[in-house]
């Protein structure tokens, strides 16, 4: 039955909405194979965030979390119909009366795709998680794509590729927890390449706690760093002077050293022009951690420790970063200076949380976790305050 069938009898349809909602995603996943569904989801995607830009022009640099909520989605479905087939037009209508918009609904999609290509046993019984260093084991994986590895998760104990695992963690993490809907366009990034995963060894299959993507210099046209959101005039510069300093000596730029900049963009532009040892620098995104609260403070702690370990033997000297999360810079402001620094910061959406930009030192970081445990970690993040000067000074 093709898609717009299935979908006539839903449009019409008192269900309940969580019973719509799923009838609305079986649906889309029984008639649309997966190469037919992410062009139709991207299509209308692009579409939509386009004509919202066109709307709103005074919000085209905010979110897509913010650019979705300028509308209601129901309203904009009706007075600016897509130019596309029939049956994008009905589908679109329908989720429209299921979910808050658009990337919602595409999310909940790509979640549901997985879960169902790898179901539940009810047989299985979750695995205790411990919290001693040594019954886990970390690899730094050059494609996942290519990788036979299979593992299971913390919240979802069915084998499943790395792949799969990685995507299913980002999407539930970054996209249905933190609305980090600008991931989805660009889900390939979680499904293939280079990754950081951390494993818990000690039961009858690996369960991965931690990935992260790292992506090499020759790849920065997708880093995030790059891109024209995080790569503006919005940006406050504030790369200290010891930020230079640290820099220069890591024999990156070939004894044309960095000099002062005055915006994040002439630094960025004076950064790529000068460095020539570009196997020594990479860009980490994505950094996921699953299991309950307590769980994923620890596992924070130990893929950041292992982490830093797997990139420097690697031969990586310097990792290109973005975070927004306080506790994970409440601990590097406790540690040496020199081993973390912002470049830049933004409030992005314009609700006070800053953003920043910022560089991993690996060596050095290296260090400052030699001699970090868990309890260490703990006190650090919840005792230490960040200094606004330190981000401000510049």
């Amino acid at each position: 039955m093709s898609l717009k069938l299935s979908l006539e009898p839903l449009a019409s349809t008192d269900l309940p909405i969580e019973s719509k909602q799923q009838a609305l995603v079986d649906t889309v996943l029984l008639t649309l194979t997966p190469q037919e569904r992410s062009s139709l989801f991207q299509q209308v995607a692009l579409y939509r965030i386009k004509l919202l830009k066109s709307l709103f022009p005074k919000y085209a640099s905010k979110s897509l979390t913010v650019l979705f909520e300028l509308m209601d989605y129901r309203n904009l479905v009706q007075q600016y119909p897509t130019p596309f087939s029939e049956e994008a037009l009905l589908l679109e209508q329908v989720a429209a009366d299921c979910y808050p918009h658009w990337m919602v609904f595409w999310c909940e999609c790509e979640i549901a795709a997985i879960k169902q290509k790898h179901p539940l046993n009810e047989a299985t019984r979750p695995t205790q998680l411990s919290f001693d260093d040594r019954d886990y084991s970390s690899i730094l994986i050059e494609d996942i794509a290519e990788c036979d590895l299979k593992v299971t998760l913390p919240n979802h104990a069915a084998l499943m590729p790395i792949s799969a695992a990685i995507t299913l963690s980002n999407l539930e993490l970054f996209v249905q927890t933190e609305q980090w809907f600008e991931i989805l366009p660009l889900l390939s990034l979680s499904q293939k390449g280079q990754h950081f995963v951390l494993l818990f060894k000690q039961s009858s299959t690996p369960i991965m706690v931690s990935s992260a993507l790292v992506q090499n210099w020759h790849q920065r046209n997708t880093w995030l760093s790059y891109s024209s959101p995080f790569s503006s005039e919005q940006w406050q510069f504030c790369l200290p002077d010891y930020g230079y300093i640290t820099l220069n000596q890591l024999g990156l730029f070939g004894g044309n050293d960095l000099t002062r900049q005055r915006t994040l963009i002439e630094f960025d532009a004076q950064f790529q022009s000068h460095l020539k040892n570009t196997e020594a620098v990479c860009e980490v995104l994505r950094l996921t951690v699953g299991g309950n609260i307590q769980q994923k403070l620890y596992f924070l702690y130990l893929a950041q420790k292992t982490l830093m370990s797997e990139l420097y033997k690697a031969g990586y000297k310097l990792s290109f970063t973005i975070i927004e999360q306080i506790f994970m810079l409440n601990f590097y402001q406790s540690i040496d200076l020199e081993a973390y620094f912002h470049s830049g910061y933004r409030d992005i959406n314009g609700d006070g949380t800053k953003t920043y930009r910022g560089f991993w030192n690996l060596g050095m970081m290296v260090e400052a976790f030699q001699d970090i445990q868990f309890r260490d970690y703990k006190h650090r993040v919840r005792t230490k305050r960040i200094d606004e000067k330190v981000n401000e000074h510049a």
